[in-house]
């Protein structure tokens, strides 16, 4: 299972089973370290670090087998805002936090400067 950055694609599992088919297999995933996430047959969203287990149903020539894969969610990187040098004048600043990955738009932050 490749990793992704939050906000992106998620990746999904890529069973291989020469043996026991692709179609019969179940996920379950959990966090690992310090990531906190129960157990669960939902993939999760959350930067973090997390196992998912893959088990392959037994058919009737092969036993049921389980194969495990770590995975990183990685945080998601924010801009800094910026904003031009100006004298006081009473009014308010735009200030414009530029986001360009994950999906988010520009933001922008009005203020008065003082």
């Amino acid at each position: 299972m490749a990793n992704w950055t939050y906000g992106g694609t998620a990746s999904s599992p890529v069973p291989t089973s020469s043996t026991n088919g692709t179609s019969n297999v179940t996920y379950k995933y959990k966090g690992r370290g310090s990531t906190t996430y129960a157990e669960s047959t939902t993939k999760p969203t959350n930067a973090g670090t997390y196992t998912v287990t893959a088990t392959f149903a037994a058919t009737s020539n092969y036993n049921a087998v389980t194969a495990t894969a770590n995975f990183t969610i990685n945080r998601q990187s924010v801009a800094e805002p910026s904003c031009t040098s100006t004298t006081y004048n009473g009014s308010s600043q735009t200030l414009l936090a530029a986001k360009t990955s994950g999906g988010y738009t520009n933001e922008a932050i009005t203020g008065t400067n003082a």
